[in-house]
C-alpha cells in the first residue's frame, strides 16, 4: 500500500490539453536536467523576439540551452527528429539574443534536446541529446 501511494505521489500524472501537455513535459525536462544530469536551471520558457526559449541551464562552464520536445507517440517518428531547419534558426537566434541581452556572451554556449514521449496510459520516457545542434553564428552543422 504504501509503495503504490509512493508510486502516485512520484509519478506526475499526464495533464490534457496540448498547451498543458508541452508545459507538462518541460517541466519533467527541467526537473531531469537538474537531478539527472547535475544542470543548474536558471530560466523556463523565455519569450524572444525571435521565439522562446524552453530551458536555459549552466552546465559547468557551458550556457546550455534546451529544447524540450514532447509527445504521446513515436507514431511519426521521434520527437527530438522533430525540429526543422526553421526552428533551429529561431532557437538560434533567440539564444543569441538572450545572451546579449544578459552579457553573457563570454560562455562557451550549446543546444541540447530532451525528448519526452509520454503515452496516455504510461509512464514518461525521457531521451537527453547532448550539443544536438550548433548555435555558432554562421556554423548550420549538426554535431554528434
Amino acid at each position: 500500500m504504501f509503495r503504490n501511494l509512493l508510486r502516485r505521489i512520484a509519478m506526475p500524472r499526464r495533464p490534457e490539453g496540448k498547451d498543458a501537455f508541452g508545459l507538462a513535459g518541460e517541466i519533467l525536462a527541467a526537473r531531469y536536467a537538474r537531478r539527472k544530469l547535475r544542470m543548474r536551471v536558471v530560466a523556463r520558457r523565455v519569450l524572444c523576439p525571435n521565439g522562446e526559449l524552453d530551458l536555459v541551464a549552466f552546465d559547468k562552464g557551458d550556457l546550455v540551452f534546451i529544447e524540450v520536445r514532447t509527445r504521446e507517440t513515436e507514431d511519426f517518428g521521434p520527437p527530438e527528429l522533430t525540429l526543422g531547419k526553421e526552428k533551429i534558426a529561431a532557437i538560434r537566434r533567440s539564444a543569441q539574443w538572450f545572451t546579449r541581452t544578459r552579457r553573457l556572451g563570454h560562455y562557451p554556449m550549446r543546444l541540447d534536446v530532451i525528448a519526452v514521449v509520454w503515452p496516455r496510459d504510461g509512464r514518461p520516457q525521457l531521451r537527453y541529446h547532448k550539443n544536438a545542434h550548433s548555435i555558432a553564428p554562421g556554423d548550420h552543422t549538426k554535431r554528434k
